[in-house]
Order: structure tokens, then sequence, then C-alpha cells
């Protein structure tokens, strides 16, 4: 027989899985190897975690890797009871895509490309919001949008606890009364036009953080901020050549531009690796923590005043956003 190449093969193991479906199928592959007297075929056991995985008889088996480091083996074998499922659907089902032998599936750019669309409209609203103001309404609003993370990882399987839910309200809470709080001046159409492009702002933070997360932990993370990247920039540029705007900063504001450039690399590319750990949202929720900061310059540099109720409300808004962190 003449040289082949070994053929790598995966078996994914959950708990309950039915242990005469794995000895039947390695048994085989053993064999041929023996008879053929080459390394035709390669096995890895693979699960979720290191944790030792129980077959349905009742053995204890070890797998060998979790699921996350595997090398693409070129067939991947999903060994379960019925009922079984991810603890961290997001990680799970993103290694599974990052697994595919063909390379990174098409789900995996589709992600990474709506994470920075998204961000791109959360930033434009984000800008509009704080133009027209006021920031002590704007601000709490779009630093809200940790309710939708929750909700969101919720959706995609991930258990929200009771606690969670209740730090939830209590955002909700103070987010409304900073909005009543409001001052009777600023109420009419342009303070309805802030409060809907906050909103729209907080969407789409929960949007880009949730795709982002669900990128990287599909495929490579460095690839994901590139193509993240690479998107921005063509569409800043488009956006340019199509409104006739001139894109060409100036050598003052230069330093200022890179600044800015860098920290929102850091910044955005901090919260997507959280992709790659359980309970992602925590790190969307501690995100949202910069509307404090927000806040307290603008009322200590533009000398926007907050009256003690603001401040009850904006300190509850945040101890809402503390406590998904800290409660789970």
């Amino acid at each position: 027989m003449n040289d082949m190449k070994t053929q790598s093969i995966g078996f994914l193991i959950f708990d309950g899985f039915p242990m005469a479906c794995l000895t039947s199928m390695i048994e085989p592959l053993r064999a041929a190897i023996e008879i053929s007297g080459q390394d035709a075929f390669s096995w890895t056991l693979m699960a979720e975690t290191m944790d030792k995985i129980c077959s349905s008889a009742g053995v204890n088996f070890e797998p060998d890797m979790v699921l996350g480091q595997a090398q693409g083996p070129d067939y991947l074998f999903l060994l379960s009871p019925p009922m079984a499922g991810f603890s961290n659907p997001k990680v799970g089902y993103g290694a599974l895509m990052s697994n595919n032998p063909r390379g990174k599936s098409a789900p995996y750019y589709q992600l990474s490309i709506a994470s920075r669309l998204c961000f791109l409209v959360a930033t434009v609203a984000l800008y509009i919001a704080f133009s027209i103001g006021p920031v002590r309404l704007v601000a709490p609003i779009i630093c809200a949008y940790p309710i939708l993370s929750v909700g969101w990882s919720a959706a995609t399987g991930t258990a929200v606890s009771l606690t969670q839910w209740i730090a939830v309200l209590t955002i909700l809470i103070g987010v409304s009364g900073v909005a009543i709080l409001s001052d009777n001046s600023q109420k009419g159409p342009d303070q309805n036009k802030a409060v809907i492009w906050a909103t729209t702002s907080a969407a789409a933070f929960a949007a880009t953080f949730g795709f982002g997360q669900s990128a990287v932990a599909a495929g490579d993370e460095a690839l994901s901020m590139l193509i993240t990247r690479t998107v921005a920039f063509s569409t800043v540029l488009t956006m340019g050549f199509v409104g006739h705007q001139q894109v060409k900063p100036t050598k003052a504001q230069l330093p200022l531009l890179i600044g800015m450039g860098g920290l929102d690399t850091l910044a955005l590319g901090c919260v997507s690796l959280a992709g790659l750990w359980p309970h992602s949202e925590y790190a969307t929720v501690t995100s949202s923590i910069f509307g404090m900061v927000t806040i307290i310059l603008a009322w200590a540099f533009l000398k926007e005043p907050m009256t003690r109720a603001h401040w009850i409300c904006v300190s509850l808004t945040f101890l809402g956003i503390l406590s998904l962190g800290i409660m789970g």
C-alpha cells in the first residue's frame, strides 16, 4: 500500500453519549491501521471543557482537548444524547464554525462585517444625540445597551438569572427617571429626536458587541478586527465621496484622531475578545460605564446642571449595570 495522508477524525462527546457508538467507530479504524501497517487515521476525543464526560454506560472519558483548541480535523463526529447542548452556546457553536475544514465559514465574515457596520451606526447616532443634548438625558439611554445585550444572550441560550433581570429593571427605572426629570425647557421636537438617536445608538452598540463576540468565537480574533477596521475605513471613504465631503484631517487633528482610533480599537477588541469566554455579556455591561464618566465630565467642565434627583436616577442606572456583573 502506498503512503497516504493521515485522516484526522474528531469525536465531540457530551455527557450521556452512547459509548457503543464511539467504540464501534474507533475499532474499525484501529483494525485498518493494524492491517495496513500505516497510520491512515488518527482520532481525538473533544469536549466543550476538559471535565470528564460520563457515557450512557456510566464509564467516564477524559477529553484529549477542548473543541476550541482543535485545528480543523478532516472529519468531526458528534456523539450525544438527544437533548444535549453546549453550556455556552455562543462559544460552542462558534468553535464548530471555526473547525470547518474548508476554512472560515461565511457566517464568520458576515458577523465581522455586521459588527463594524453596526458600530458605525452606533457612533453616528451617538454624536447626533450628544449634539442635540442634553448629555444628562442621552448618556444614560445610550449606556443602557446592556439591557439588549443580556436579552441577546438569553435569546441565544444563555441562562439569565432573576437577579440579572432585577438589575435590568433597575436600569430601566433609572433611565426613565432621567428622561422624566429633564428640564421643561428642553421638551419638544429636539428632545424627542435626542431620545430617538440615543435609543438607536444603544441598539446599535448592543448589536456591535453581539456580532463581534460571535465572530471572535467563530474564528481568528485578529482577522476579525482587521475585517471590521477595513469595512469601517472603506465605509467612511465611500460616505465622504458620495457626500462630496473632504476626508482630509489637518495636522493638528491627526494626533487626536490616531489616539481615538487606537483607543477605539483597544476597547472594541477587548469587549469582542470576551466572546471566547462564558458570560461574555458581562464585558458589554462593564463597557457601558463610560457613560457615567461622560455625565460627570459634562457636569464638571460643561457646567450642565444636575439636580439631586438626576444624580439619584443616574446612580440607580449604573448601580443596576454594576449589579448585572456582580450578581450574575
